[in-house]
């Protein structure tokens, strides 16, 4: 093989199994850009992925995702192995393409010395989903990512199951989801404001997002007393949401996502059907456990 050729007039056809095997021999740096089969990644993985940190679990699936969805890019990043024949980088995209049982298209870097696994990553800042939605032009990019995560788990799966990393959205999804509603950042950009550093904005813009698809009046009521506070009787739901909040943030065990927007539900439900309440609270456990509240 002509590795003098530029990577894109390599025919892909000249990839097979036995001139793989033998780039693995290099002992100059070769690069080439070819289109990854789950065969030749599963291969890779079994034969070269010798000296690679334990795979992280919740970051190969969720690119495998991205993968099987048609989400995943080329981008310049590279498969590199070293001069002798052992994988230095992408076990993570490898096994997400054995996982997802789709190509991939990457460039490859074989024959590089060993002794540069030292400083692979080292330089990198790894890009959230909130650094790319900024680059990409989402307004309030922090905080409609924030929110839109929380959508993403709450169409999939429910929010109940917020704190379960299978169910997860990755990063491109976010993304997408931020790009595709203007809503999401008009809302995070109002949401500061409403919790009044009771709560985290994001839990206060998921709420929000949720109530006024409802009832755009009545929620921008309810969230103006929820910034407020003044005048509200101590049977009003959120005068209830507000002492349940104010003590959280003062508690040193803070309440657990999930049961924070779950007093937001019942908060909403009471005050949707103008319902007083003497106190606030969501029963997760004991003798006596509460399903999760739907509105």
């Amino acid at each position: 093989m002509n590795s003098s050729k530029p990577s894109s007039q390599i025919s892909l056809d000249l990839l097979n199994q036995d001139n793989l095997d033998s780039l693995l021999g290099a002992t100059t740096p070769i690069r080439i850009r070819m289109l990854i089969a789950p065969a030749i990644a599963r291969h890779w993985l079994e034969a070269t992925n010798k000296k690679n940190r334990k795979p992280t679990d919740g970051h190969w699936l969720e690119i495998a995702i991205d993968m099987e969805q048609g989400r995943w890019k080329y981008n310049g990043g590279a498969i590199r192995f070293g001069s002798d024949g052992v994988l230095l980088d992408g076990q993570h995209r490898l096994l997400a393409c054995v996982e997802a049982n789709v190509p991939f298209d990457t460039d490859v870097i074989f024959g590089l010395n060993p002794d540069c696994l030292d400083t692979i990553d080292t330089d990198v800042l790894p890009r959230t989903a909130a650094h790319v939605a900024q680059m990409e032009g989402v307004e309030n990019a922090t905080g409609s990512s924030a929110l839109a995560f929380l959508l993403l788990v709450h169409e999939k799966h429910g929010i109940h199951r917020v704190q379960n990393v299978d169910c997860k959205p990755t990063k491109t999804e976010v993304i997408a989801r931020a790009k595709a509603d203007p809503r999401i950042a008009a809302i995070a950009g109002r949401s500061t404001g409403w919790s009044r550093r009771l709560v985290q904005p994001r839990v206060v813009g998921f709420c929000y997002y949720l109530f006024s698809q409802q009832d755009l009046d009545l929620a921008e009521r309810f969230f103006a007393e929820l910034a407020d506070g003044a005048n509200l009787s101590k049977r009003s739901p959120v005068y209830q949401l507000r002492h349940r909040l104010w003590q959280n943030s003062t508690a040193k065990a803070k309440l657990p996502l999930k049961e924070i927007v779950a007093i937001f539900f019942k908060a909403w439900i009471a005050y949707r059907e103008g319902r007083p309440i003497q106190v606030l609270v969501w029963r997760s456990g004991g003798n006596s456990p509460e399903p999760f509240p739907e509105i």
